[in-house]
């Protein structure tokens, strides 16, 4: 009788440890991320921009030596399309007089040369061409990955919210480091986000 006692004991904890085995299942794995920041602001396309633009179709051969800002790229001028970002819905500290607001470009090391300057890479990217990004303007510049745009320059006694408003209007392109790029599509996810010096 003992023995019988101590085979169902055994198979008893044998039972458990199974069951909670089954149970265990996969794990889920989740990462929440946040920022605390002195500035916080949302960004959105400006008057009519969309936020999606399609740079349309070109041929290898359409790509031509940049000129000006653009002098280091081969691009197709063509497709040139504006499009601007706006700031809303500031909140936080008093800012600093003299201290910006930026609207940073964001691709996630998505880019297609040692520079970062064009834009691609995302899902479905099959040419080595890509996209351009520039501001306009007498301080028209050809941006990279990581670059800051001054959207607002905070005076004395502004308060987080004087942002509000703020446009910063960009161009983009077609654009390739080679002057014959290879025949495919083009994917260019770019994220615009705010930073406040």
């Amino acid at each position: 009788m003992k023995v019988l006692f101590t085979i169902t004991a055994a198979a008893s904890i044998m039972a458990a440890s199974m069951t909670s085995a089954f149970a265990n299942g996969t794990d889920a794995h989740m990462e929440i991320t946040g920022n605390v920041v002195p500035v916080s602001c949302n960004l959105g396309p400006g008057g009519n921009s969309p936020s999606n633009i399609f740079l349309g179709n070109a041929t290898p051969s359409e790509f031509t030596l940049g000129s000006g800002t653009y002098s280091s790229l081969y691009t197709v001028a063509s497709s040139k399309k504006t499009f601007q970002v706006t700031v809303n819905g500031c909140s936080g500290v008093t800012p600093t007089a003299g201290n910006t607001l930026n609207i940073r470009v964001n691709a996630n090391g998505k880019t297609m040369n040692t520079q970062q300057t064009i834009f691609g890479g995302g899902a479905g990217q099959s040419s080595d061409a890509g996209a351009s990004l520039a501001t306009t303007g007498a301080s028209a510049a050809l941006l990279a990955d990581g670059d800051d745009v001054v959207a607002y320059t905070y005076q004395q006694d502004d308060v987080a919210d004087a942002a509000n408003g703020a446009v910063v209007q960009f161009e983009t392109m077609l654009a390739s480091e080679f002057p014959t790029p290879t025949v495919g599509s083009i994917n260019a996810p770019v994220t615009f986000t705010v930073a406040y010096k």
